[in-house]
């Protein structure tokens, strides 16, 4: 192999390792902790409210997860965390700051926006820490046996 032929292939490599941590940032995982969406059959959309069935919701059977309930023809982005075995606390699914989803670290107890200089935010929906400096939307959750129900506070 000529020294050029070597030179071109290790330019070759770099650009490859950099690219590819490039496309990892922009993918906005988290490195702590990924939310699943909450299983389709577990829960239902009503007109002003959600009802979600925890024995049809595997991913909510523990305290310390959390999981989305997503449906954006209906402006419904929301995630819902068990943060202990009677505790459900429902908000927004976005970043106030720059719109990036949001992961519940268990450990921390906090949310996290998944962007780079991620804000923090506490299961009330206020800012933890900045940069973000409005509070989340948060959510009415009412526990009934196995069944929550969920709607905005405004509403």
């Amino acid at each position: 192999m000529i020294r050029r032929e070597m030179l071109r292939q290790t330019a070759l490599t770099t650009g490859c390792l950099c690219t590819c941590g490039v496309l990892k940032v922009l993918a906005q995982e988290s490195d702590c902790c990924n939310t699943p969406d909450l299983e389709p059959e577990s829960y239902t959309i009503q007109k002003d409210r959600i009802v979600v069935d925890i024995q049809k919701a595997p991913c909510l059977a523990e305290p310390g997860h959390a999981a989305f309930i997503s449906a954006p023809d209906k402006d419904i982005d929301i995630i819902l965390v068990r943060p202990d075995a009677e505790t459900f606390v429902a908000l927004s699914r976005f970043c106030t700051h720059g719109r990036q989803v949001l992961s519940y670290n268990p450990d921390r107890r906090l949310l996290q926006c998944n962007s780079y200089n991620h804000s923090l935010f506490e299961l009330d929906g206020q800012v933890f820490k900045g940069p973000a400096e409005k509070p989340l939307i948060s959510y009415v959750v009412i526990k009934n046996q196995h069944q929550l129900t969920i709607w905005r506070r405004d509403a």
